[in-house]
């Protein structure tokens, strides 16, 4: 698949890494805000703790995901500071405790909700979309001693990351978590429902399938993926099989150079490994999928803020490399 030929234009990226928590205070506030639909609530009692909006709590999440910090980094770099409580309008910020209970209640469903609310109004008819896998690491075990000892780290202790990435602006549009072993063709068709239409979708040949290939096609798009040595070129009730076996197989040079864009997926995969680790702490199974969906978004979220800031500064967000 080769090296992605554009990366981030540095310019941008230093202009938000600067001021990211300000940003994204002023970026998520009015949106969740509007998810939760909270009204201010006093105390029911005298001398009651003070109860934090929903809205509050989940920015704070958010923040100390972002800015890829430990609970304790939180209460440090985030709830000590007094003009952030300024900026959000709050008296103050919650306890880790506060936000650490508030993130083993959230649904998961939100959170793909929430993830789908942030890409809705970057997603178009003919966006071309990239499709992979990558590990992320449980940390169950130290690396260190497991090569003292020579014992080997388990595929097992691992989970399967798939996501689905805009290929103009570096946006992940939809995400799914599974276990090491699954398969990954079904995995792609149901990170498609959301999509009315599509352009291409650009995959490996493990999501390579007749039932994948006619979903895309129902969409009014197109499936660039490579075929299995197994694979034979019989339409079996889908003539875009047919078609895209043949173009693969006889205009191989046409196929690698459009093929080729789908190596921005693995810079999506390095920045989101490089900036906020290959593997999750929390000991919890029910918090795996909730960790990685949070990491998923606030790579968004970072996205995002620097669309808008080329936008407003009018600079190109890719550069040649």
């Amino acid at each position: 698949m080769g090296k992605a030929n554009v990366r981030l234009n540095p310019r941008v990226s230093q202009s938000v890494r600067k001021n990211i928590v300000e940003l994204a205070c002023g970026f998520l506030k009015p949106i969740l805000q509007e998810r939760f639909k909270e009204s201010n609530k006093s105390c029911g009692r005298r001398g009651a703790p003070q109860q934090h909006e929903s809205w509050v709590k989940a920015l704070c999440l958010l923040l100390k995901i972002l800015c890829v910090l430990t609970w304790d980094g939180y209460e440090a770099q985030i709830r000590s500071r007094k003009d952030l409580c300024s900026i959000i309008g709050v008296g103050s910020l919650p306890s880790k405790t506060v936000v650490f209970e508030f993130e083993k209640k959230l649904p998961e469903k939100w959170l793909r909700t929430f993830l789908w609310y942030l890409v809705k109004d970057y997603c178009r008819a003919d966006m071309w979309v990239a499709c992979d896998s990558t590990g992320i690491a449980l940390v169950k075990r130290s690396a260190w001693y497991c090569l003292r000892l020579g014992k080997k780290l388990l595929r097992r202790e691992n989970l399967k990351l798939h996501i689905l990435q805009d290929l103009k602006y570096g946006l992940v549009v939809n995400a799914e978590v599974t276990l090491f072993n699954k398969n990954d063709s079904p995995i792609l068709r149901f990170m498609l429902k959301p999509f009315k239409t599509i352009g291409a979708v650009l995959a490996d040949a493990a999501y390579t399938c007749r039932k994948t290939m006619k979903l895309v096609v129902q969409k009014k798009g197109f499936m660039l993926s490579p075929f299995k040595s197994n694979h034979l070129p019989k339409a079996k009730g889908c003539m875009a099989w047919t078609k895209a076996y043949w173009f693969w197989k006889n205009a191989n040079w046409i196929f690698k150079a459009l093929y080729h864009k789908r190596s921005k997926i693995e810079s999506a995969f390095s920045s989101i490994k490089r900036s906020f680790g290959s593997s999750i702490r929390t000991r919890q199974p029910q918090l795996y999928t909730k960790e990685i969906l949070l990491v998923i978004i606030a790579y968004n979220i970072r996205q995002i803020l620097y669309i808008k800031t080329a936008k407003e500064k009018n600079l190109q967000l890719w550069i040649k490399t």
